[in-house]
């Protein structure tokens, strides 16, 4: 049973990501979008569509990446305890983070 829930609980915060956020939308108005059975030029229809399904999908892609991605690391290491830190990752992305980021003397004021 215990490995079944995280299945069982997926839709439903899938459901409810895209019924929870600024303007909260009742759950049969985002069942009628998602069917297309709401008028395109509705409110709803554009949030629903245009911002929190492309923002749930988005997570669940992340989501779905980043287990794959430790599973092939342990896997890889044949060691279930497999971290970042072996191949550096850590290191790497604070790099990148530090590399990106703005400095506070681009700033442009005067």
């Amino acid at each position: 049973m215990k490995s079944l829930l995280p299945f069982l609980l997926l839709p439903l915060l899938a459901l409810t990501a895209l019924c929870l956020g600024d303007v909260p939308t009742p759950l049969s108005e985002v069942w009628h979008v998602l069917t297309g059975q709401a008028s395109p030029d509705n409110l709803a229809s554009f949030i629903i569509l245009q911002v929190r399904l492309p923002q749930m999908l988005t997570a669940l892609l992340c989501g779905c990446s980043l287990a794959a991605a430790g599973l092939v690391m342990q896997t890889v290491f044949s060691n279930p305890l497999a971290d970042p830190s072996l191949l550096g990752v850590n290191a790497g992305a604070g790099f990148c983070l530090l590399y990106t980021s703005p400095s506070p003397r681009d700033s442009t004021s005067s």
